[in-house]
């Protein structure tokens, strides 16, 4: 169940991050498949959807390069300044070490660009936003953003997190 101050932050900033969500040791040999995990987060997942889910992607890695992105929609572009629609999905990102590899533009998936991040991206899609935060995970801490929200990773020589990618239920 979603605290009220984790409702707060997924609706004004696009995410929120539950500490200590996982046993670290026991995690780190975590598999996107494993049914205890999803089930640990499924409850969360369709709080925050309105709903039941699907699991749509255990990705190995969703950032392949140092850009911003949307989850839903890919690398960033003139045409993503502005969404189409609300997102529907939520990306779990579960740390199995310390990771530092996430960057977010809060509010990013409700709210239109300005003209000086759009300039800016459209200069250097991997330069850093005014605005932007660097999401810091210990082993075990989960974090939860929304498929809209822009954020770039940076490549890691290790894999400190895991993610998958889920949707809200069509029908």
């Amino acid at each position: 169940m979603l605290t009220g101050i984790e409702q707060y932050h997924w609706e004004k900033a696009g995410y929120f991050i539950r500490r200590s969500l996982f046993d670290a040791n026991a995690i780190r040999s975590w598999d996107p498949s494993d049914e205890l995990v999803l089930e640990s987060v499924g409850a969360l997942i369709a709080d925050l959807l309105g709903g039941p889910c699907d699991l749509v992607e255990a990705a190995a890695d969703s950032h392949p390069s140092a850009s911003w992105r949307r989850a839903e929609g890919g690398a960033y572009s003139a045409g993503s300044a502005t969404l189409a629609r609300q997102p529907e999905g939520v990306v779990v990102r579960i740390a199995v070490a310390p990771d530092e590899g996430l960057q977010v533009l809060p509010g990013s998936h409700v709210s239109p660009l300005s003209t000086a991040e759009m300039k800016q991206l459209g200069e250097d899609p991997a330069a850093g936003l005014s605005g932007g935060i660097r999401i810091r995970l210990a082993a075990g801490d989960t974090l939860f953003y929304s498929t809209g929200l822009l954020a770039m990773a940076q490549p890691q020589t290790e894999r400190n997190a895991r993610e998958v990618r889920f949707r809200k239920q069509r029908g």
